[in-house]
């Protein structure tokens, strides 16, 4: 069998599997799958002095486009109460989360769950304020850069003491919540509630409920959104 005759099998082995010369995504075959594609996401990052976050008592639902994986459809409601009450999963606890950690959850209602193209059984929680896909890490994200270090879900992404609030859980066979409670800033107080949802068909909800300005000082950036991790 010729090189014309096989195709890339595998995008992310290091290996060039059809003999073409072209490794992983420097081989056309590999042209269409997502973790070859450019770098994208849907984010906004608040710099707090003098910019101050208005997303307050909002739900912002990304919805990913049936054709093209890489991009998401948003809008924003008010909401003046979480999608998901604590403790309403057919499953529910608290992610032990501390300061500078990152913890795994395995999804065992909801099967999988699918962001930007690529499906994933888990999700990783950072103590840092965000969800990661494929691998978990405590390190800080407060830019546009910081956020494409791997597939995320930036609720409140800043240097925050997860220690000083609550994480809990609640899945069921069509979603989980994530429901941050408490949860400061580093060093500083109030602490500050919000949730995030994935959906069994890959939508995202992101729900602020408190955020109060006296929780900030003028060193804080905070990203909120999703990035691929691509780039």
């Amino acid at each position: 069998v010729s090189p014309c005759d096989v195709e890339e099998t595998n995008c992310t082995d290091s290996g060039d599997n059809d003999g073409d010369l072209h490794t992983d995504c420097d081989d056309s075959d590999c042209a269409a799958d997502p973790l070859c594609q450019p770098y994208a996401g849907v984010y906004e990052v608040f710099e707090i002095d003098p910019e101050y976050f208005d997303l307050t008592e909002r739900t912002v639902t990304l919805t990913p486009d049936t054709v093209n994986p890489l991009t998401y459809t948003t809008t924003s409601t008010t909401s003046t109460v979480f999608p998901v009450n604590v403790g309403s999963g057919t499953i529910s606890g608290v992610i032990p989360l501390s300061n500078y950690d990152n913890e795994e959850h395995v999804f065992s209602e909801m099967s999988d769950f699918t962001f930007f193209g690529i499906t994933y059984s888990s999700v990783f929680l950072s103590s840092e304020g965000y969800l990661s896909f494929g691998s978990g890490s405590s390190g800080l994200v407060d830019s546009g850069t910081e956020l494409h270090n791997r597939p995320t879900i930036c609720g409140l992404c800043e240097s925050m003491d997860s220690g000083d609030g609550t994480v809990y859980f609640d899945e069921s066979v069509n979603s989980v919540a994530f429901t941050y409670i408490g949860v400061t800033f580093d060093a500083e107080i109030p602490g500050n509630d919000w949730q995030v949802v994935l959906h069994d068909d890959g939508r995202i909800d992101i729900t602020w409920l408190s955020v109060p300005f006296e929780g900030f000082d003028s060193a804080d950036t905070l990203v909120v959104g999703i990035g691929n991790g691509v780039g």
